[in-house]
């Protein structure tokens, strides 16, 4: 329950809500994240009626973006902010008849939490670079060094050498061995500092090959 039934049913018209996906796919608080991490090709934003479920109303409008292996949460929030924006203008000048969503292919987006952020190397690279993508800036993904929390900013999939444990740096590149290829680091971020490119971080603070992260 997002509003009492009492407080939806006060407007004559009703309330109308610009969701962050192509319902009913990804209802709930972060479908911008969610439509990464899992590997979406697209994504979208939809002019909803509202009830008294989560994201459950009546579709007025929808309109769908392409995603691909590049796309980020930051950035596919500033393209849906602007698509929103402009579909619920017209949707107001135009009235439609609201259509039932479909009980095939719901899914939700969960509350993320800081927690959703640590990286498991054992995992494949391709995953965790969605991870990446998906969780930057909020909640942020992070691995440790010691007692030191890193926050990763971007990454590229790379292969990866035979032999060598997940979470293991292979070279003076940054490359981050994972469970199924690599990681090669591009930006990141140690605790009262700015997410800096990985070649100014190396400067300052070398990992040599060997050095192993999130342990």
């Amino acid at each position: 329950l997002i509003l009492p039934g009492a407080m939806l049913d006060a407007p004559r018209l009703g309330c109308l809500n610009i969701h962050a996906s192509l319902l009913p796919r990804w209802r709930g608080a972060a479908p911008i994240q969610a439509a990464i991490l899992h590997g979406d090709t697209r994504s979208g934003v939809s002019i909803m009626q509202m009830d008294e479920g989560l994201d459950t109303g009546a579709v007025l409008a929808e309109s769908a973006v392409a995603l691909d292996d590049h796309s980020t949460a930051s950035g596919l929030h500033d393209m849906l902010s602007a698509l929103g924006a402009r579909m619920i203008v017209d949707v107001l000048a135009h009235p439609r008849t609201a259509v039932p969503q479909t009980d095939t292919g719901v899914t939700y987006a969960a509350r993320l939490t800081r927690a959703d952020g640590r990286i498991d190397w054992r995992r494949p690279a391709r995953d965790i670079d969605r991870q990446i993508r998906g969780l930057t800036p909020w909640p942020g993904t992070w691995t440790t060094l010691g007692d030191l929390t890193l926050k990763i900013g971007a990454a590229d999939v790379v292969e990866a050498p035979t032999g060598v444990a997940p979470g293991t740096v292979t070279d003076d590149r940054l490359t981050v061995t994972c469970g199924d290829g690599a990681l090669r680091i591009g930006r990141l971020q140690k605790p009262g500092r700015g997410m800096m490119d990985a070649v100014d971080f190396l400067r300052g603070h070398p990992l040599p090959a060997g050095t192993v992260l999130g342990v």
